[in-house]
């Protein structure tokens, strides 16, 4: 019999007995960030939004970022894709991909 308990990036397998821990790889948690002038008027679809001139980076750290007990943020590092930009309004659009590496 084979059971399988994941406990925070480990899982441990019990086979007739005897535990196996195997490192699970970390998780990202994607989102994707539209910059631009009218949240609505992005031509893909987002869970993140950023007005003209918005820095990319900027808002992909502070997206992973994660707030610690005490209320300080504290950085997560992350990988930005830039994915397509299209032309309209005032500054046009360009959306990427945020994969936030959880620790």
């Amino acid at each position: 019999m084979r059971k399988h308990v994941i406990c925070d990036r480990v899982v441990l397998i019990l086979i007739a007995g005897v535990v196996t821990a195997i490192s699970a790889p970390a998780v990202a948690k994607e989102y994707r960030l539209c910059i631009g002038e009218y949240d609505q008027r992005c031509p893909v679809s987002h869970n993140v939004f950023a007005g003209c001139g918005a820095s990319p980076d900027i808002v992909a750290a502070d997206t992973c970022a994660k707030t610690t007990r005490d209320g300080k943020k504290e950085s997560v590092p992350y990988r930005l894709i830039h994915q397509g930009s299209h032309g309209g309004n005032r500054c046009g659009y360009e959306w990427y991909l945020i994969e936030c590496q959880d620790k």
